[in-house]
């Protein structure tokens, strides 16, 4: 073989090499991101589970509520049939319990439909790191 064929293979190899490199770096970007999502899908199931207590509990009741992440203060349940929701920009909106639930619903729906996507990804991304496999071998 001659030096220009063997300079080629040499190339083409280590294009084939980077891009084997990029796409494991995808992967690893893709694995951070579903495990996201799988934690806003669990903090939506709790906050559903919490929603669908309130009404079953009594006005009255001592409560502890969250200040901020962590932080909480005992407080008397007022109001057992509406919730506020902030919508962004510091605007707050009252909601009824099943107003709440379906916004969570539609929240859920959304961030499976992100997962999905990312699924996709994920799955074409794996065929073309194992087409590289065998082509750098």
């Amino acid at each position: 073989m001659n030096k220009m064929a063997e300079k080629k293979k040499t190339d083409d190899k280590t294009k084939l090499y980077l891009e084997y490199q990029l796409i494991n770096q995808q992967l690893k970007e893709i694995q951070t991101r579903m495990q996201e999502i799988a934690n806003q899908l669990n903090e939506i199931m709790v906050t559903r589970q919490a929603v669908e207590e309130i009404p079953k509990t009594e006005k009255g009741t001592e409560i502890l509520a969250p200040l901020a992440p962590g932080i909480f203060v005992k407080a008397d349940l007022k109001d057992n049939k509406e919730f506020h929701i902030n919508v962004g920009s510091k605007v707050v909106v009252t909601k009824s319990v099943e107003e709440t639930k379906k916004l969570l619903t539609d929240q859920e729906a959304e961030i499976k439909g992100a997962e999905e996507q990312l699924a996709g990804q994920w799955q074409t991304l794996v065929i073309r790191l194992q087409e590289l496999h065998q082509k750098l071998q």
